[in-house]
């Protein structure tokens, strides 16, 4: 049995994939996952494998990068045929965003060239990504979440790029795992797996 957590959004964007190829390739090994926006003791709740964002605090752990969390913004066609899009963080202001309420409304926006910080303005806001793509996808606003939430709607064509040279820098994602002297085999081929199928995470 491998036991695997991870966040809500993120288990179901990023984790399902992985565990899907996992169990593909090792037939013989049962994967049981703690999807969860509570923070979990690996070790007390005998987890093999967490998914966490930024820094690791605790010394028991050891932390992969996995990809990164840096967030963009997208809108969906019908919103910027209705709308147009901005062409600059100076004309943010102009426009409705879905907000995460998380983040609070001002942020930092990083460019190859600039830096700015600009605030969001827009009546809804969530602590949830999945909920802010859903909202963009049906028009409601401008959404800011990473890649790796709404890489299948982007191929669809649900979803465009806003700013695209524009992103919200909030560090990585890594996969965490309790110290011991000599890694299990099936904790280093998940491990494996995983790294693979980030590469393409990062792509946007």
């Amino acid at each position: 049995m491998l036991r695997v957590t991870a966040a809500v959004d993120v288990g179901h964007s990023l984790l399902l994939p992985i565990v899907r190829n996992y169990v593909k390739k090792y037939p013989k090994v049962n994967v049981d996952l703690v999807i969860t926006n509570r923070i979990v003791d690996l070790v007390g709740e005998g987890i093999d494998i967490a998914f966490r964002a930024g820094d690791l605090e605790d010394s028991s752990l050891i932390a992969r990068k996995f990809v990164t969390a840096d967030m963009k913004f997208w809108a969906s066609p019908g919103f910027v045929k209705k709308n147009g899009l901005p062409t600059h963080p100076r004309e943010i202001a102009k426009f409705e965003f879905i907000r995460f309420s998380e983040a609070g409304a001002k942020f930092e926006l990083v460019s190859t060239k600039e830096k700015m910080t600009t605030t969001l303005t827009g009546r809804i806001s969530s602590d949830d990504l999945d909920a802010i793509k859903l909202l963009t996808v049906a028009g409601d606003g401008i959404g800011l979440f990473p890649f790796f939430i709404c890489d299948e709607e982007v191929r669809k064509g649900k979803l465009v790029p806003v700013l695209p040279d524009w992103r919200y820098e909030t560090g990585f994602f890594s996969l965490v795992y309790p110290a011991q002297k000599f890694v299990s085999p099936k904790i280093q081929a998940f491990i494996e797996i995983a790294l693979e199928q980030g590469k393409a995470c990062t792509k946007a």
